[in-house]
């Protein structure tokens, strides 16, 4: 479900890296399966919740490898959420605030927070 900070997003293009091989494979014992990898993600924005300001539908975007940060650290207030020492969620193989394992890049959609 998208909520109000949300964006919903048709993935319509996903690269590979040696990285989804690593948790595809488990190098680090420390996949959580169904592995869905994928961490260099294009696609079109299909929703935006009621508090988003920087995307509308239709737009064409793209996201790296972090889905989601805690959003109140000194890092995160200051636009640098890849370096969140509290929260930081990757794209997949990861457990996001709502409790469910991500699965991103060769999935068919994927909601983020706008930030």
């Amino acid at each position: 479900a998208v909520g109000s900070d949300d964006v919903s997003i048709k993935i319509t293009h996903c690269g590979v890296c040696y990285g989804d091989v690593v948790w595809n494979w488990n190098k680090h014992g420390d996949s959580m399966y169904p592995v869905v990898p994928g961490h260099e993600i294009a696609g079109i924005v299909k929703e935006v919740g009621s508090n988003v300001h920087h995307f509308k539908v239709g737009d064409h975007v793209g996201m790296g490898t972090y889905v989601n940060s805690c959003r109140d650290c000194e890092y995160c207030n200051d636009g640098l959420e890849v370096h969140c020492v509290k929260e930081l969620v990757y794209t997949f193989n990861r457990v996001d605030v709502d409790g469910i394992i991500t699965k991103e890049g060769y999935s068919s959609y994927i909601v983020v927070h706008e930030r």
